[in-house]
């Protein structure tokens, strides 16, 4: 196990400073989270992807929104700060946070199916989603979702499950 705080475990096994960073079984380094949820959701007994092929499809997409769309959005709204490093002003804020409920909208469209994303237990889009959106200060997120009750009681049971030792 390499400790997140170690970077210098990190650069040493991996070649870069950054996680999240797999080492798998037989010794293969898996860096960045996308190729690692994809890494994971192919091994087998694996229940990160959903059943049908139409729904897998769409897994991956909503995957890949998450990592083009929302983490922009989670990462300047979490920092304060524009792509080029500097401040945002109020207004930008405004912006950003009718951009994020946009999306938060779309989330909740896409529970009416269930309590998750695309069933009755959690995916890798579940998992990318809600990363991306559990990156934002407290404040920030649970007012927003709190409109949303589909969303809210998804945020609610990843939360939980995301914790260590629970198992969906």
């Amino acid at each position: 196990v390499i400790e997140p705080q170690d970077r210098d475990e990190v650069q040493k096994i991996s070649g870069q400073s950054r996680v999240p960073v797999l080492v798998d079984n037989d010794g293969t380094v898996i860096i960045e989270s996308n190729r690692i949820l994809r890494h994971l959701a192919t091994m087998p007994k694996s229940r990160l992807l959903p059943s049908s092929r139409r729904d897998q499809t769409l897994t991956w997409v909503l995957v890949d929104r998450a990592d083009v769309i929302l983490s922009p959005i989670c990462k300047r709204l979490t920092l304060r700060v524009d792509d080029d490093e500097s401040p945002l002003s109020d207004d930008d804020l405004r912006v950003l946070r009718r951009r994020l409920e946009d999306e938060l909208a779309v989330i909740e469209g896409i529970l009416e199916r269930g309590p998750y994303l695309f069933g009755d237990h959690p995916t890798v889009a579940d998992i990318a989603t809600h990363a991306f959106l559990n990156r934002l200060p407290t404040e920030e997120v649970v007012p927003m979702i709190g409109d949303y009750p589909r969303l809210t009681g998804w945020y609610d049971r990843m939360l939980e499950e995301s914790r260590p030792g629970v198992k969906p």
